[in-house]
This record gives structure tokens, sequence and C-alpha cells, in this order.
């Protein structure tokens, strides 16, 4: 029997449950672009870092 059709089963409770597995998916993907984020902030802050050290490196001088 498919749960829609079931006689002890609200179909409001099954929209319940699919709003709340779209909430996880939702917060998964959520947690996946902040670390995204917080990885390319490093890399950005790292490329920074390099660029300012290698301006006032001494190239060639004696």
């Amino acid at each position: 029997m498919h749960p829609s059709t079931h006689p002890f089963i609200h179909p409001s409770s099954l929209h319940i449950d699919r709003l709340l597995a779209l909430q996880a998916k939702v917060d998964e993907h959520s947690q996946a672009i902040t670390r995204l984020k917080t990885i390319w902030s490093i890399v950005a802050a790292g490329i920074a870092f390099l660029a300012a050290a290698l301006r006032d490196w001494p190239f060639g001088e004696k």
C-alpha cells in the first residue's frame, strides 16, 4: 500500500517528512559551501601573502 493511501498516515505528515528531508539536504549543501568558501579564503590569503613576500624580494640585488 502506498503511504499516501494508508488509512493511518495523514498526508500532511508525509509532506512534513519530505520537507524535513529537503531541509537536511539544504543544511548539508550549506555546510559544504561554507567549507569551500573557507578553503578558498585560505588559498586566497596564501596567494596574497606570497605576492607580498615576492614583491619585497630583492631579485638579483647584491
